[in-house]
């Protein structure tokens, strides 16, 4: 199971980085996995133990348990980390910790960077894990443990329908959250300036190329490539309609040299 589950993780976010404009060099994307690799390794006995104690208690299986403990950690995970490092990025900025800074590990990269990274991301998902333990699992053991019950109604008490029930809860719905997981708290952890970018137009269509003349009648997918972000763009300013220009502030910068009517838009 855990091989099944290993490959689906490597292989999303192995995708994930396929996809990157601009793309992570293959070390900084390894330290980055490894991240997520060691600290999912640590939490996945976390969700053992948490199975088998409070299965111990209820009246439900092992296995409906780890399911239910699993889902409930990723849900309330995906929130717990995303707090953190949002929290966390302010503190390192703050005291200007370089050293800390998440997805970044020097040119060249350093391991003693990507360790001292590492060991706090373990710490803090394994906290994340017992959290969701002592707040949400325990106070309500009683309500998820019926619902485990619930679960296991539908399977055949039948050693084909045993085998089915292992196989979707210990393979199939892990791997499908470990693999939405992964990619959620990739984009968390990973540096700032890597990640999906809008392509850019060539040239900037006329607004007789237009339908309709007006550049909102364009289709979604090809108004996004007129689109971009970048850290290295220089803000240029947009000239309305009467020549006047108005000063570019940040984000998603139109791509314009010239006057806009107001027609076009």
């Amino acid at each position: 199971m855990q091989v099944i589950l290993g490959l689906a993780f490597v292989f999303a976010l192995f995708f994930k980085r396929w996809r990157e404009k601009p793309r992570r060099p293959m070390l900084v994307w390894a330290f980055d996995a490894s991240k997520q690799g060691v600290s999912g390794f640590l939490q996945h006995f976390i969700n053992v133990g948490i199975g088998v104690v409070f299965a111990e208690e209820g009246q439900a299986s092992e296995c409906s348990w780890y399911f239910v403990s699993f889902v409930i950690s990723v849900a309330f995970g995906i929130v717990f980390l995303a707090a953190f490092v949002w929290a966390y990025r302010k503190i390192v900025e703050r005291y200007k910790l370089t050293l800390l800074k998440t997805g970044e590990y020097g040119n060249p990269p350093r391991w003693k960077a990507f360790f001292a990274q590492m060991s706090i991301w373990c710490v803090v998902a394994c906290l994340e894990k017992a959290l969701t333990a002592v707040v949400v699992i325990y106070p309500f053991r009683k309500h998820l443990d019926a619902l485990a019950i619930l679960i296991e109604q539908p399977v055949p008490k039948t050693r084909a329908g045993a085998d089915m029930e292992l196989i979707f809860v210990m393979v199939a719905a892990p791997t499908f959250l470990n693999v939405g997981f992964a990619l959620i708290i990739d984009n968390l952890i990973m540096r700032r300036s890597h990640g999906m970018r809008f392509r850019q137009f060539k040239e900037l269509p006329s607004p007789n190329q237009l339908p309709g003349g007006r550049l909102s009648d364009l289709p979604e997918h090809e108004m996004s490539h007129a689109f971009m972000t970048s850290d290295s763009m220089v803000p240029s300013p947009v000239m309305l309609s009467n020549g006047v220009p108005v000063e570019y502030t940040g984000g998603v910068q139109p791509l314009v040299s010239t006057p806009l009517s107001r027609s076009w838009v």
